[in-house]
């Protein structure tokens, strides 16, 4: 799998063919579970060489092979309503995306936010380039309802070896994943590695277009409360913060405090929105009103104290929110979170 990805990236299509095609033979001799999974993975891979080459019609077939293979997923369906606007089929193009459309409400309900910032955190954390290389991986992997790993190849390449290497161990070394609750039986996702040895502004600047774009681009049939547009605003106000766009970052993590305040199954989420903000107050001298939702953090706090479903992700929340009271010079008020985590950490077998 990694071969083909290589060979697309090398502008070596008849190669990456048949590396791609190996790898759909190899899945489709594999006893299940995975068997699934893999097939799926290599046509994508082939659906997106086809597409990239002009073959239009190859593309089809195995972007509907995959939209049979998994009846919830809308990936393939997205890629059939590129391929049939490309195509001049507007009719099919505007019935995919109808398609697709329903099959994303399954789910709509579904709040990914810790998910998607859990998965972000780990896939860095792992993530261990080489020093000087240049270029970017994109690992497309399917993760089961168990968290684990069900395939995993480098979709699209960096066109150096150690780089996608580095890559793909990220994500198998990331592995288990945390789940939310109530989601498909598996997850598909496309994660992109980048070697960025500093955060010049001109990185600043494309990341916080990259996060606008993101946020305006989410689907519209998505609920306005929907606790995954938190997520991602945190994400868009974080930028403004590193970009130094204080009332910018500001505004943005009170639209995502007002998403989350009343949703009580989304305390983990409300709990990051606060830190967040309680950090932009202090830093910017605001000490009053930091203190006004250091107060409201802890209430929250009270709430996910008694969460006994994901016991080892709140123990994560109350540690990192520890270590900003340090910061800050609020040592008591950082002890008593860091009692906290060691409570929950302590008792999590009996959450099982």
């Amino acid at each position: 799998m990694n071969d083909g990805a290589r060979f697309a990236a090398q502008k070596e299509p008849l190669k990456a063919e048949t590396s791609f095609k190996a790898a759909l033979l190899d899945a489709g001799k594999l006893p299940s579970p995975g068997k699934e999974a893999r097939q799926i993975i290599s046509l994508m891979s082939l659906g997106a060489l086809y597409q990239t080459t002009g073959r239009y019609s190859a593309a089809e077939e195995n972007f509907k092979r995959v939209s049979v293979l998994d009846k919830e997923d809308s990936e393939s369906l997205t890629c059939l309503e590129e391929l049939y606007t490309k195509m001049g089929r507007s009719d099919e193009a505007a019935r995919m995306k109808l398609l697709a459309d329903e099959r994303d409400k399954l789910y709509a309900h579904v709040d990914f936010s810790y998910f998607l910032d859990s998965l972000h955190r780990a896939l860095t954390q792992h993530w261990h380039p080489v020093q000087g290389k240049k270029g970017s991986a994109v690992a497309r992997f399917i993760i089961n309802n168990k968290g684990e790993l069900e395939a995993l190849c480098i979709g699209e390449s960096s066109g150096d070896q150690e780089t996608d290497e580095a890559a793909f161990k990220a994500v198998v070394n990331a592995e288990p994943f945390t789940l939310p609750k109530g989601g498909p039986k598996q997850i598909p996702m496309l994660f992109t590695f980048n070697y960025v040895p500093e955060r010049t502004q001109a990185f600043l600047d494309d990341e916080e277009k990259r996060l606008t774009k993101q946020l305006a681009d989410m689907d519209p049939q998505m609920d306005a409360n929907n606790p995954s547009r938190a997520f991602y605003m945190c994400q868009l106000g974080d930028a403004y913060r590193a970009n130094k766009k204080v009332m910018e970052a500001e505004q943005m993590y009170m639209e995502a405090l007002q998403i989350v305040r009343e949703n009580t199954k989304a305390s983990s989420t409300k709990m990051k929105v606060l830190i967040r903000l309680v950090g932009l107050l202090a830093d910017s001298g605001r000490g009053a009103e930091a203190v006004k939702y250091i107060t409201e953090s802890e209430e929250v706090a009270d709430r996910l104290q008694n969460d006994t479903t994901e016991p080892e992700q709140t123990a994560r929340v109350f540690h990192n929110y520890g270590k900003f009271l340090y910061k800050i010079n609020r040592t008591a008020d950082g002890d008593a979170m860091f009692a906290r985590e060691r409570k929950l950490l302590d008792k999590r077998k009996t959450f099982k």
